[in-house]
């Protein structure tokens, strides 16, 4: 994929659509307006950021993911 491929896609789809295509489901119980909280299985993701940003509660990697940067 083309680096301005990928820049119109970053601008077009907000992860929300990317985690439910990966199988994700919201946890419309747990999430709040700031804070989506998406499950699959054991596995859970919070988007915060208006949909530009993530991140793994149970993870060791870094805390807050955007979008933006996750692509490349």
């Amino acid at each position: 994929m083309k680096r301005d491929e990928i820049e119109r896609l970053r601008e077009t789809v907000g992860c929300q659509a990317v985690l439910e295509a990966a199988g994700f489901a919201l946890d419309v119980k747990e999430s709040t307006k700031r804070a989506m909280k998406y499950r699959r299985g054991s596995e859970i993701i919070i988007v915060t950021h208006s949909g530009r940003g993530w991140f793994d509660p149970l993870g060791n990697e870094a805390p807050v993911h955007y979008w933006d940067a996750d692509i490349r």
